[in-house]
């Protein structure tokens, strides 16, 4: 009796454990038959060359691309360049503000964008932020809006008479037009926003005005940076020409501030 139970025991194991092989088979060959789709200029893509990509609060993509901007609905693409108004074709960024407004980045200058208007594109009248290669955008949680530029770090709020800029000095040496050059921006957890440079390091804004920057003598493998990312776990996560790296949890200019760098030699495909 007792081996009779064990053996039905036995055969409903071995019935669930072979169930439990054939789905993980059809899972992997369900990964392994994903359907991808290539989207390009012969599907009205503005240009293949993608700076970056943004999706709005109504869930819709953009498309920020070297000649134009390509806007998709998930069955069309609409494109918007010179034709439409633009200066330059060369859109580096996109960002929707908390209040429903579009700004546009561009390669010459800062765009106010309104779809449903006319003019569709308004350059933001300042002589800096009207000429210069616009790199990148961030509102913090305050609202305040981050412009990373190739003439360094600016500062812009909307009042009741139009908008107001202003230059943040990051305390960077004028060496080269590298060095003052802003290409990435992230706000953290903490409120402290993350700068990174072309050539001159990754800084760290604080909302009081303070500035701490971290180069290779800290442990970053590049003093340009082109990335960042802070992860669930609070982890500053930095993407430099020399490699990805980890920072350590509060890093501070007086001490080393990599926790761990990543190359090609940990199975990135490049440096």
């Amino acid at each position: 009796m007792g081996g009779s139970r064990n053996g039905n025991i036995c055969r409903v194991l071995l019935l669930a454990a072979l169930l439990a092989t054939c789905n993980l088979a059809s899972i992997e060959v369900q990964a392994e038959q994903l359907p991808i789709k290539t989207y390009t200029t012969a599907d009205g893509l503005a240009d293949d060359r993608i700076n970056r990509i943004v999706q709005d609060s109504r869930g819709l993509l953009w498309f920020c691309t070297a000649e134009g901007l390509s806007h998709f609905d998930g069955y069309k693409f609409t494109n918007y360049t010179k034709a439409n108004g633009m200066p330059n074709d060369f859109v580096t960024d996109l960002l929707e503000t908390r209040d429903g407004s579009y700004l546009v980045g561009t390669g010459r200058g800062l765009l106010q964008f309104n779809p449903k208007g006319s003019p569709l594109f308004t350059p933001l009248n300042h002589q800096v932020l009207a000429r210069e290669n616009i790199n990148k955008l961030v509102e913090d949680r305050a609202g305040v809006i981050w412009c990373g530029t190739a003439a360094g770090l600016y500062r812009l709020e909307r009042g009741v008479d139009g908008w107001h800029f202003r230059f943040v000095d990051l305390g960077l040496r004028r060496e080269n037009e590298d060095s003052w050059m802003i290409e990435s921006l992230m706000e953290d957890a903490a409120g402290s926003l993350w700068i990174g440079t072309r050539g001159s390091g990754l800084c760290r804004y604080y909302r009081d005005g303070q500035v701490e920057r971290f180069t290779k003598a800290q442990g970053l493998p590049s003093n340009r940076i082109i990335a960042m990312l802070q992860d669930r776990l609070g982890r500053v996560w930095v993407g430099t020409t020399d490699g990805l790296c980890r920072l350590v949890s509060d890093p501070r200019p007086e001490r080393p501030a990599v926790a761990r760098i990543y190359t090609v030699k940990d199975g990135l495909a490049q440096d």
